[in-house]
């Protein structure tokens, strides 16, 4: 099984997109698909903390090569294929980060903040049904994943139009969270004034 340690380097990039994926729509090889994640060994994690550096500081062609090279002499890890698609869509690389998304889902199905940057990818691209069932694969990966439910009642209600898919999931995100997001609480009572007047 995975050390805690290498699921939180997994899930730094959460801390970093935090405020891009909640508000805005913001090449790796096959591997044959491993239930049990190797543990990290200590240079890896600190090869990986270097990138991580470089892509919070906006160095993003050194974290690219940073990532790249993780990913290439150790494909199992998952955390530096997740921080490469990020940095390649921060380059502006969007269509290279779309098919590394979609190569790494294929590989780890269950990898939810893989189907979410995939989803925000193809939300940007103006594919809703494609970004709805990314989101929905995320969810299914991770029925904890809180942002994942905001951003799917995003794509809901400003660009689906369905108004219960919109209610049903920024309520999930809200049981989710620890305090209540005050914006989603209005976006709720919003919903609910139109569901209330169309009956």
């Amino acid at each position: 099984m995975c050390k805690p340690t290498w699921r939180w380097i997994e899930l730094v990039l959460l801390s970093l997109t935090l405020v891009a994926c909640a508000s805005a729509p913001p090449a790796g090889v096959d591997e044959p698909q491993s239930k049990v994640r190797p543990a990290a060994e200590p240079a890896v994690m600190m090869a990986h903390r270097l990138a991580l550096s470089d892509l919070q500081a906006g160095r993003l062609a050194e974290a690219e090569r940073g990532f790249l090279q993780l990913t290439q002499q150790h494909p199992l890890h998952r955390g530096p294929w997740l921080n490469l698609g990020i940095a390649l869509t921060r380059l502006g690389k969007t269509e290279e980060a779309e098919h590394l998304f979609q190569q790494v889902v294929n590989r780890f199905p269950d990898f939810a903040e893989a189907h979410h940057e995939l989803a925000l990818l193809q939300r940007s691209s103006g594919r809703f049904a494609e970004a709805r069932q990314s989101y929905a694969a995320a969810i299914a990966a991770r029925p904890d994943f809180a942002l994942a439910y905001r951003n799917l009642g995003l794509l809901c209600d400003l660009y689906l139009h369905d108004t219960s898919c919109a209610l049903s999931n920024y309520q999930k995100f809200q049981q989710l969270i620890l305090v209540n997001d005050k914006e989603v609480e209005q976006w709720i009572a919003d919903l609910q004034r139109r569901v209330a007047a169309q009956q």
